[in-house]
């Protein structure tokens, strides 16, 4: 009885840890995506110094 408990206990804490490493790197990828967004927003408003028009 008390092999079976464990043994259920220990399934269910396994689809736990599962559930939350998926949650994690799902979190994680729309992080990763957001910044890259967020840095490719910055760089098309700011052109680099290369890009800029000589005024002389």
């Amino acid at each position: 009885m008390l092999f079976k408990l464990y043994d259920f206990v220990g399934v269910t804490m396994i689809e736990y840890l599962v559930f939350f490493v998926l949650l994690g790197i799902l979190i994680a990828s729309n992080l990763v995506i957001a910044v890259l967004d967020y840095r490719k927003q910055t760089r098309r408003d700011i052109p680099p110094k290369t890009e800029t028009p000589k005024l002389h």
